[in-house]
Parts: C-alpha cells; sequence; structure tokens
C-alpha cells in the first residue's frame, strides 16, 4: 500500500499527496505484451469503466495520458 504523505489544496479541492512508487507505464506494458486487437479494446473499455467509476466519486487524478 502506497503511504499518503501530505493532504493539500482547499476544501472543495483536497490533494492527497501519496509515494512514488517505480514502474512501467500502461503504454510500456501493452508493447510488451503484444496484445491483439480485440484485447486492447477489451483493456480500453474496462479502463474507461474504471475512470468513469472515479469520475462519480468526485476524485480528481492528475497525469492519465497516452504516452
Amino acid at each position: 500500500m502506497r503511504q499518503a504523505y501530505a493532504m493539500e489544496g482547499t476544501q472543495s479541492q483536497p490533494v492527497l499527496l501519496l509515494e512514488y512508487i517505480p514502474g512501467q507505464s500502461l503504454a510500456e506494458l501493452i508493447r510488451a505484451a503484444s496484445l491483439d486487437m480485440t484485447e486492447k479494446l477489451l483493456l480500453a473499455v474496462n479502463l474507461a469503466t474504471v475512470l468513469n467509476r472515479i469520475h462519480d466519486q468526485q476524485v480528481m487524478h492528475k497525469n492519465i495520458n497516452r504516452d
């Protein structure tokens, strides 16, 4: 579990500062796995579903991008 270092921001827009954990980007993992188009589309649908649930909880995220 990642350690939380601080909570900053404002009451209406809190920001949680978390421990950095090194690793690979999703783009790197997908390239390394040699997924076919069906598997890539299924992954995209699942990721969109997760992001929708995050947004439903009013959670702000940072740096979700295409690498």
